[in-house]
């Protein structure tokens, strides 16, 4: 893994010199404030971005970074506030020049301060090995306005979506049941391809309310396969597709209540309710109000005995 980092930190060098493209700053992220809170401005909501390929196996994205400066002004809105990951996909990693690895899965810092050496722009490339659709999530905290005044942090997450390669996507909505109340983003979209049986490719992340898709997804198949998606504390769905270019699948789950994941809804599900009852634990809680009461456990005993449509 180490040496394959130290190539795609070449493959970087090679493409900062050889592509003038990425001086241009049209699609950075400009951090400002709104209502009191810090925020990113511009782009709203983001595109989805296509990565470049400068040596095989490598894929790369220039994400640029700045403070907004609104019309009419003649400086910055903030003074500094920090860059928070929330969420990136295994096998993405996000490099500073200088720095290193800042954004990833892994142990790094996964978050970076503005200004960086007296300046807020800065730029990170983001790299990964394999094709697919990635995900980076983020929040701004810590902001401090041009006046010195401190800001709530960014009330939504905010997220670029990152396609490698030419993989078959799939993207829309996700409809929880009408039993969960809570905040959509708490809960991972897992979306799986099948062929007689067998999962060929999976993808999984949580799912964006503000993004530009509530979620995307791709794999490196294409033609006929069923395709298996599983919402968090839900019952999992299944349809048949052809898998090419890129084709809207929306979801709408209407069961909920399982608890241990499994995808059925038996005494495993009602032991781990009843056994947090009356606590904020999230192994029962079931309808996002953060509390494990009533409500959870009837969701169990509606559905009790149930099973998804990708059982396995």
């Amino acid at each position: 893994m180490n040496a394959r980092l130290a190539s795609i930190v070449s493959a970087i060098t090679l493409l900062i010199w050889s592509f003038p493209a990425l001086a241009q700053h049209e699609l950075d992220l400009l951090f400002g404030y709104e209502n009191g809170a810090v925020t990113i401005m511009q782009p709203q909501v983001h595109p989805v971005r296509r990565m470049v390929t400068p040596q095989p196996n490598t894929y790369l994205l220039d994400v640029g970074m700045d403070f907004f400066v609104p019309d009419g002004w003649s400086g910055f809105m903030l003074q500094r506030c920090r860059v928070q990951q929330v969420w990136i996909s295994p096998g993405l990693v996000g490099n500073k020049s200088g720095v290193g690895t800042v954004f990833s899965d892994g142990a790094t810092p996964n978050y970076f301060d503005l200004p960086y050496r007296g300046t807020p722009h800065q730029h990170f490339i983001f790299a990964a090995t394999m094709p697919g659709v990635y995900v980076f999530d983020l929040r701004a905290t810590n902001g401090i306005d041009y006046l010195g005044r401190a800001l709530a942090d960014m009330p939504f997450v905010y997220r670029i979506y990152m396609v490698a390669g030419n993989p078959s996507q799939l993207y829309g909505n996700v409809q929880p049941s009408s039993w969960y109340t809570g905040n959509l983003y708490d809960l991972k979209l897992r979306v799986s391809v099948l062929r007689s049986g067998n999962e060929l490719g999976r993808s999984e992340q949580p799912v964006n309310p503000w993004a530009l898709y509530p979620y995307l997804v791709g794999f490196n198949l294409t033609g006929d396969a069923q395709v298996a998606a599983k919402l968090q504390k839900h019952l999992s769905l299944k349809v048949s597709r052809n898998l090419s270019g890129s084709q809207r699948l929306d979801w709408s789950f209407s069961t909920l209540g399982d608890a241990n994941e499994d995808d059925r809804i038996d005494e495993a599900d009602l032991a781990l309710v009843v056994q947090h009852f009356s606590s904020s634990h999230p192994s029962g809680e079931l309808t996002g109000n953060g509390k494990v009461n009533l409500d959870d456990l009837l969701a169990v005993l509606v559905n009790y005995g149930r099973s998804g449509e990708d059982v396995r």
